[in-house]
């Protein structure tokens, strides 16, 4: 585990909350917020690939939110006439999450 990885604390849902009682929204937001909060912390770098960001998100859900089980490139599922495969996935709470590196500043924008 490296010094980014022992930063991170354990989210947590209020005294008598079970994840599967929680508000699927205040779920999301709390993915969301972590992810914003801890990502710049944890990439050092400009990033140039898109699985270097993959990665520390995947430390993140990994170390935040285990208790939802996300599983990083595992699943597959029929969209319209194609298939999708996000990011992670966890079939816990019906999360899937698409990681996306924005390399180009006219991109980030769109």
């Amino acid at each position: 585990m490296d010094d980014g990885e022992r930063m991170l604390a354990k989210t947590t849902f209020p005294k008598g909350v079970h994840i599967d009682e929680a508000d699927p929204m205040e779920i999301l937001n709390r993915i969301a917020l972590d992810i914003s909060s801890e990502l710049r912390r944890l990439v050092q770098t400009t990033p140039k690939r898109e699985k270097q960001v993959q990665r520390q998100v995947n430390n993140i859900l990994r170390l935040r939110h285990e208790d939802l089980d996300f599983r990083w490139d595992q699943f597959q599922f029929p969209y319209s006439s194609k298939s999708y495969k996000p990011d992670f996935i966890s079939e816990r709470v019906n999360v899937a999450i698409d990681v996306k590196l924005c390399n180009k500043t006219q991109r980030s924008i769109e």
